[in-house]
This record gives C-alpha cells, structure tokens and sequence, in this order.
C-alpha cells in the first residue's frame, strides 16, 4: 500500500475530491523553481526535484517540468496520466478539466476552457502535439481515442451577423462539441462548435467537421462528408497494405 502524500494525491483524484487538491499548484511551482535551479546548483537543487518527482509519482501522474497549469484547483485527473513538455492546462473560474485514467496529453497541446463548461477526455485517450481545445461551450472527448497532431477543437464561435459592429463586440455563441469513443481524427482537422461526432468515426487529415456524422463513419474534405461506414469494403485492396505494430508508447499504456 502507498502511503504519505503521494497516496493522498493518488486517492483523492481518483476520487475527484476537493481538499488535497490545492497542494497541486503548489507542487507544479516548485518543480518548476527546481528545475531552474538545478541548472545553476547541482547538489542541493537535485535534491529537491527529485523530492517533488517522488510525490508525483506516488500519485501517478508524469508530467514534464515546463508544464503550465493555471487555476490547477479545477483539474480532476484519473490515475497514470502522462503530460509531456510545454502543454497548457487553464481551467479559470468554476469550469474543469478533467482527464481519465491512462490518457496522454503531448507534447505542446494545450487544454483551455476560458471559465466556460470545461474540458472532459475519456480514459486511454491521447492527444498528440500542438493540439489546441476550447472548452467554452463544453467539449467531451470519449474513451480509447487518437488524435493526431495540430487538431483544432473549438467549442465557441463569433457572432459576425451585424456588418456595422465590430466582430469582437458581437459575442460568441457556444454550444459543445462531443466526441465518441474510439474515434481517430487525422492531423490538422479541424473540429466546429455545436458537432457531435459519433463513436468509431475516422477523420481524414485536414478536414473541417461543421455537422454531426453518425458513428462508424469515415469522413474527409472541407466540409468533412462522409464517405463510407466502417465495415465496408474499400476501394483500396488494404490486404496488400503492410502492417505496422502499435507504437511502443501507445502499447504500453
């Protein structure tokens, strides 16, 4: 059994509970202060880091030092959570952000939620590098997902309908985005506010979803369609297609 704080940490954020959760800005600050230090004075400063990393281990959450995490009170993480180096978690006002167990934020990504409804990403989900979310109108990303890099999910959108008024001054509208489970969007697609795209659906690389697709569909183009349900026959023989194993940090994971 793990015990002293990185049990603590590891309980209650499994637990989503509120009390311990305060000691996380805390811990993100000093390793950072750490991590600059470190740099200037080996002994004592090394010391110190690898104190911090033994309490965020003990809570298994892995996290690079250049990590920035503002309103850190309003994160909910599951166990074996992996952030990689440079992402942003801004969780501002009463909005959350919350990730499950085994989900992979890399390198990069950042998760914003401008004090709206928040952020949710399902269990084994990865995110990969230079991902941008906006959790204004609410964005839920399920289980078991992969998407690729410099994905763009936007739960927010600029009223423009008036020409003598500057765009800036219109207001927003804002009305969520839902994601399924199992679902793989391609690098560089672009998600719109108020779609819900359904479990098992691939999205092409560079595609704009601005309407809902059912689940199982593979979509493309801008806007994305769809082009065909998964299950059926394409029009490409794939049994000639070499194929690859799992990357190795998707396999073990």
């Amino acid at each position: 059994m793990k015990s002293g704080l990185g049990f603590i940490l590891h309980r209650d954020f499994r637990m989503h509970s509120v009390p311990v959760l305060p000691i996380l800005p805390h811990v993100f600050r000093l390793k950072r202060i750490c991590c600059k230090l470190f740099r200037l004075a080996d002994f004592p400063a090394g010391i110190v880091y690898r104190l911090v990393m033994l309490v965020v281990r003990g809570a298994d959450i892995s996290f690079h030092s250049t990590v920035k995490t503002w309103h850190a009170r309003n994160l909910r993480l599951g166990h074996d959570i992996l952030i990689d180096k440079d992402c942003l978690l801004d969780a501002p006002g009463r909005s959350r952000i919350e990730l499950g167990d085994r989900a992979i934020l890399q390198y990069g990504t950042q998760l914003i939620t401008q004090g709206g409804k928040g952020i949710s990403i399902g269990a084994r989900t990865t995110i990969n590098r230079f991902c941008i979310i906006y959790g204004t109108g609410g964005v839920r990303i399920g289980r078991d997902c992969l998407i690729a890099p410099m994905c763009v999910i936007v739960a927010a959108s600029h009223r423009f309908d008036d020409p003598g008024v500057p765009i800036r001054k219109q207001g927003q509208t804002a009305r969520g985005i839902t994601i399924g489970d199992n679902c793989w969007l391609g690098a560089r697609v672009t998600v719109l506010d108020g779609v819900t795209i359904g479990d098992g659906c691939v999205i092409g690389a560079g595609a704009v979803v601005s309407r809902d697709l059912p689940p199982n569909s593979v979509a493309v183009g801008v806007p994305a369609r769809v082009i065909r349900q998964r299950g059926a026959r394409p029009a490409a023989d794939l049994h000639t297609a070499e194929i690859l194993p799992t990357p190795h940090l998707l396999q073990t994971r």
